[in-house]
């Protein structure tokens, strides 16, 4: 998904949203500060354009995974990622973002299909794909996804 902003979880009603669909966690992508004058202000507290204490309020647990926009993270963090994501996926759904909700989100999601369903690289891609058409966006973010499935023997 895109990133959620204050006024756009206040008009859209995110958290009834979140608990009527079972969404017990929230997975930020982003750098704290990024993208500041593109979009929505930033909020002061969090550096992004939301305060995540208002998921957290609302029993919504809030995990931060910051990657440059188009980059990769470090294969450590994205196992760290990955883990968390599997872990939260176990308590309820999860929605996962980024800026835009295509590359540093399909990278994970990708990453997660190859962890939990051994799936190879280009199946996790092309599943992301289809569900979210253009995600995965850069050569070095499809390097990591096969680097990913590499380092587990898949």
């Amino acid at each position: 998904m895109a990133r959620p902003a204050s006024h756009l979880i206040e008009k859209y009603n995110i958290i009834e949203q979140f608990q009527r669909l079972n969404i017990r966690s929230i997975i930020n992508m982003q750098l704290p500060g990024e993208h500041a004058h593109c979009g929505p202000p930033l909020d002061p507290g969090s550096g992004f354009t939301y305060s995540p204490q208002i998921f957290m309020d609302n029993d919504i647990y809030f995990y931060n995974f910051g990657m440059q926009d188009f980059g990769v993270s470090s294969l450590v963090s994205m196992i760290d990622g990955v883990k968390v994501l599997a872990f939260a996926v176990r308590e309820g759904r999860v929605a996962v973002h980024c800026h835009a909700g295509l590359g540093r989100t399909g990278v994970l999601i990708a990453c997660y299909l190859i962890y939990t369903l051994r799936i190879s690289p280009s199946e996790a891609v092309h599943y992301v794909r289809i569900k979210r058409p253009r995600s995965i966006q850069t050569r070095a973010q499809l390097s990591q996804v096969s680097d990913f499935a590499r380092l587990l023997g898949t």
